[in-house]
């Protein structure tokens, strides 16, 4: 990934002196290339040490590192086109999933979904289908698990501080009043929730126990349409990949 696709996987994560930094480099892109950190640090009230934690952070070794990226990228973007077809900007964005996927800590998420008591999942709209794959998925690696549509969920149904639930939703706000409920619940009716979302802004973000950013086409300003739940679907895969090999390795 280019510097700058790094910046904006990477942004759910930032410390408010990591936005200072990155909206600094994002505005201004001609000072970045021609600047050291020193003076960077000058013009734009930011400590020498946050530019360099916040290359760091990105996977660069320091500052000078990311600058050679950027001009990287630039030059080769004056020698290349955009993305023509349909299925060279799926290839794009798909490309991207990964390094999502690192920066929500899947460890985390892997090790939660083998340790449960059982899971469920749940989506609304499009999004059921990807949760009913999950669901899927998870039956056949033996793991106990069952889906539930977003207007058939609720605090009754037995659900525990042992459980995870599991929440497909691109940025829709129509699980907030059952979170709300859970909330509302004593600690031990209260489930590992994990939030699977393509907005950095939902509501929901603050009322989960971890969130999962993915990248679809409308947050990284494409100009072509492609399917959202595409992006869901490679998650899946991936996920289900990586609990496969775990659930092997205990057995």
């Amino acid at each position: 990934m280019n510097p700058f696709e790094q910046m904006q996987i990477k942004q759910g994560a930032f410390t408010a002196t990591d936005q200072q930094v990155y909206e600094a480099f994002i505005n201004n892109v001609d000072a970045v290339l021609r600047a050291s950190a020193t003076s960077l640090a000058e013009d734009f009230g930011i400590s020498q040490p946050a530019i360099t934690r916040f290359c760091q952070k990105l996977g660069y070794r320091g500052f000078s590192d990311f600058r050679s990226a950027v001009y990287q990228h630039h030059k080769s973007a004056g020698e290349s086109s955009s993305p023509s077809t349909a299925i060279e900007w799926y290839c794009k964005l798909l490309q991207l999933i990964p390094a999502a996927m690192e920066d929500a800590d899947m460890s985390l998420l892997v090790e939660r979904l083998t340790t449960s008591r059982r899971i469920v999942t749940t989506g609304f709209h499009k999004s059921a289908l990807s949760a009913q794959l999950l669901n899927f998925n998870l039956l056949k690696l033996g793991i106990i698990s069952s889906f539930a549509p977003y207007d058939q969920l609720s605090v009754e149904q037995g659900i525990t501080d042992e459980d995870t639930l599991v929440i497909f939703s691109a940025g829709s706000r129509v699980y907030k009043d059952i979170l709300d409920a859970l909330a509302d619940t004593s600690d031990e009716r209260k489930p590992h929730i994990v939030l699977i979302t393509m907005s950095r802004k939902n509501p929901l973000n603050a009322k989960v126990s971890q969130v999962v950013w993915l990248p679809n086409y409308q947050n990284q300003n494409y100009s072509q349409y492609l399917e959202t739940q595409v992006s869901f679907m490679v998650f899946i895969d991936l996920l289900t990949s990586a609990l496969a090999q775990r659930t092997s390795q205990q057995s």
